[in-house]
């Protein structure tokens, strides 16, 4: 007997269609019985509760970014007139970094810091978006952000180490300083912009705010070695090809090898 056939015949019950009792009892019983089933044993569902996205350590580290580059707005009034001059003219850039105007005794440091806080938030909302494609939750996030911090941190110093010492080897210390200065003018530019957008990317629900941040990111690393690339023709005792291979090498080639590494899980 199919579910619409009981359906009908429990309707005959009910109305009195059927003459016989015996055959009337039959569905009686089948109809109490299929009805006392179900009430007999109610299921308790104890729902777990996911885990939310967490923007918590995010908001932490931009915010001392924040405070960072407002302290030294405060302390150093013509800093960022300063560092926009120097980014839009090289020319201004090498009188300002002769003068000790740029970057002034005592400001690298927590410009350092700074730069890799955000980089470093950079990092783990494109982890979310390209990489794991799924947000994290608070524990996870505080994991992941310190994971990036300690790479970036040891990313960064370890590219400023090998380029002043290939700067003493080479005898170009010069023209090394120049170079890593320029690359340190681009990296806090870089966080300046960052900072905003990467508060608004955490809390939008739209990746297009990311995605366009990236785009910045991709022009200002393209424009950062555009400058580094000429800065290096100026050394005249090697080749633009020599120059070339030297910037790829300490430049491109750290990249794509932390980019392999995150790519692979490995790191």
């Amino acid at each position: 007997m199919n579910a619409m056939d009981f359906f009908w015949d429990n309707c005959k019950v009910n109305a009195g269609y059927y003459d016989n009792p015996d055959e009337m009892d039959v569905y009686a019983t089948v109809t109490r019985t299929f009805i006392t089933k179900d009430n007999a044993a109610p299921i308790n569902i104890n729902p777990v509760p996911l885990e939310q996205h967490s923007v918590f350590w995010q908001f932490i580290a931009l915010l001392l970014a924040a405070f960072i580059f407002t302290s030294i707005k405060i302390v150093r009034k013509n800093f960022f007139r300063n560092l926009s001059a120097a980014y839009r003219s090289r020319p201004i850039f090498k009188q300002l970094l002769r003068d000790g105007m740029l970057f002034p005794s005592g400001l690298y440091i927590p410009l350092f810091i700074a730069i890799v806080l955000s980089w470093s938030v950079f990092l783990l909302q494109l982890d979310e978006e390209l990489i794991s494609f799924q947000y994290f939750s608070k524990d996870e996030e505080l994991r992941v952000l310190l994971k990036y911090l300690a790479g970036v941190t040891v990313f960064l110093s370890g590219k400023y180490l090998l380029h002043y010492l290939s700067g003493l080897l080479f005898k170009t210390v010069a023209f090394t300083k120049e170079y890593l200065n320029n690359s340190f003018l681009f990296s806090t530019v870089s966080s300046l912009v960052f900072i905003p957008l990467l508060f608004v990317s955490a809390f939008s629900k739209s990746s297009i705010v990311f995605f366009t941040l990236l785009i910045i990111a991709l022009v200002i690393i393209l424009f950062k070695f555009i400058r580094g690339f000429i800065i290096s023709l100026e050394i005249e005792k090697y080749s633009h090809y020599q120059n070339l291979i030297y910037l790829c090498t300490l430049e491109i080639l750290p990249v794509l090898i932390i980019y392999r590494m995150v790519m692979n899980g490995g790191y």
